[in-house]
């Protein structure tokens, strides 16, 4: 069999196009690799953040709801004589209220929720002071028309002793 007369110049050039084959070979195979792994990447951070902003909006949620029942019942302070079992059933939400606005959060979200409890609780504190002076307002009139009772008494006492006088 006889020899090829330009055998060195098929060998250059098929070592050559050898090295260029797999020079391209390479950037193709690692543009694919990026072009899936980058965007896997970007959204496991996506589905972490995805999960933080989940989560906060269900506390704040439970906030709001937790927030609703405590008017409520702050509510039922107006038609209701019974302070004390008002202040029962508020302390089980005020605790559960407290625990919602104690909820480690990197928002502002939570600075406001503990603000709204303080704010709450000064409520609260108006809200039973504002009800033990329903009962004085009562015991005012009462106290009024017992002195206007006993003026008038009073009175026909005068008139009683002035006419045996004469």
């Amino acid at each position: 069999m006889s020899k090829p007369l330009n055998i060195q110049e098929h060998n250059r050039a098929f070592i050559k196009f050898l090295i260029f084959f797999l020079v391209t070979l390479t950037l193709a195979v690692s543009a694919i690799y990026f072009n899936f792994q980058v965007p896997n990447k970007e959204l496991t951070i996506l589905r972490e953040r995805s999960d933080v902003l989940r989560s906060q909006q269900i506390n704040q949620e439970n906030y709001k709801r937790t927030l609703n029942e405590v008017i409520q019942v702050f509510n039922k302070l107006d038609s209701t004589s019974s302070k004390a079992m008002i202040e029962s059933e508020l302390t089980v939400k005020l605790d559960a209220l407290r625990t919602a606005a104690s909820i480690e959060d990197s928002t502002a979200s939570q600075k406001l929720n503990q603000m709204v409890f303080s704010l709450v609780n000064e409520y609260r504190k108006a809200k039973f002071s504002l009800f033990d002076l329903k009962g004085y307002e009562q015991e005012i009139k009462k106290k009024n028309d017992k002195i206007q009772e006993l003026a008038n008494d009073l009175d026909d006492c005068r008139n009683r002793a002035n006419f045996n006088r004469n």
